[in-house]
């Protein structure tokens, strides 16, 4: 069993699976730079498919979307999408806030890219090769986990 954590964006998408151990299974950034509108979405909830289909995640967490974010009605659709794929593959998702997120792997819900990279490779030295969309999505997997942990 594994958890599937997305920080989902329209260029650069970080990916992390890891199992309920929090042994990292797979980390990547998946880029889709030339294409544009419904063919980028297409083409990222097409490797989350794949992702989904090889790893079998019993949850996945996402980034939330909210307020200014979806002044870009491409990033609001990305969301959705990835949300109604995921209900398709009978996949329970979690939307957590980015602020969550930061205060979560920094203690301060307003922390920039360095100082996530910064607390993240201090806390998880696994990470001190991963770009900053890896970085969000394995703080993201970390902060699932320790839900799931809660949960059990």
């Amino acid at each position: 069993m594994s958890i599937l954590a997305l920080d989902q964006a329209l260029v650069n998408t970080g990916i992390i699976v890891m199992d309920l151990t929090g042994k990292l299974l797979h980390h990547e950034t998946f880029k889709v730079n030339k294409l544009r509108g419904v063919d980028r979405v297409l083409e990222i909830t097409s490797r989350i498919k794949a992702m989904v289909t090889e790893f079998e995640p019993q949850i996945a967490y996402l980034e939330g979307v909210y307020g200014a974010r979806f002044h870009v009605p491409e990033k609001g659709y990305l969301y959705y999408r990835i949300v109604e794929l995921l209900q398709e593959l009978r996949v329970p998702s979690l939307a957590i806030p980015p602020k969550k997120i930061k205060k979560f792997v920094t203690g301060n819900g307003n922390a920039d890219k360095d100082m996530m990279r910064k607390y993240a490779n201090k806390r998880w030295p696994i990470t001190k090769n991963f770009d900053e969309h890896q970085i969000d999505a394995y703080g993201l997997a970390m902060l699932g986990l320790e839900a799931e942990r809660e949960a059990a």
